[in-house]
């Protein structure tokens, strides 16, 4: 794996869960991350991605827990200092459900609960090294969500591009 600096980073997390911020935080300071923030509350998540440049945003998913606000405060408020952002959604409950509610509202990655470094590293390094497309529709923005793009579908639905 190539070497990645990620002190220039700044982490916003997402999560109710005092625990695991820590974790996450040591993880993260340990690969050289130096601004790391945590809010609890879906107004101080809305100030702390008006108010400062957030790279990449963890949200700790939670049973149970919306994601769509979350998600579309962090990617279409209109004064949002980085709609851009990386997005990483930590769950405990990796389901097919939960998987394609992240991928629809505009999640970046999807990262299931228990973590090890190793793991946080390699979706770190995969996302901050990789600029993907960002698609704007009346209903979407995000990441474009195509992940193969070699696939010669000759139906009638057929995409232009």
């Amino acid at each position: 794996m190539r070497a990645t600096n990620l002190n220039a980073i700044d982490v916003l997390i997402y999560s109710h869960h005092k625990h695991l911020v820590h974790l996450e935080k040591t993880a993260l300071e340990a690969f050289g991350v130096k601004r790391i923030e945590a809010v609890q509350g879906q107004d101080q998540l809305k100030e702390a991605i008006r108010h400062n440049y957030r790279d990449i945003v963890i949200i700790n998913h939670m049973p149970g827990m919306p994601l769509g606000p979350l998600v579309e405060a962090i990617r279409s408020e209109s004064d949002a200092s980085n709609p851009y952002a990386i997005v990483l959604l930590m769950t405990s409950t990796p389901s097919r459900r939960v998987i394609q509610e992240g991928i629809r509202c505009g999640v970046d990655g999807v990262m299931a609960l228990p973590f090890t470094g190793n793991d946080l590293w390699r979706q770190l390094v995969h996302f901050v090294g990789r600029n993907r497309s960002f698609v704007r529709t009346s209903q979407y923005f995000g990441p474009c969500r195509r992940r193969l793009h070699n696939i010669r579908y000759q139906g009638e639905e057929r995409r232009a591009d």
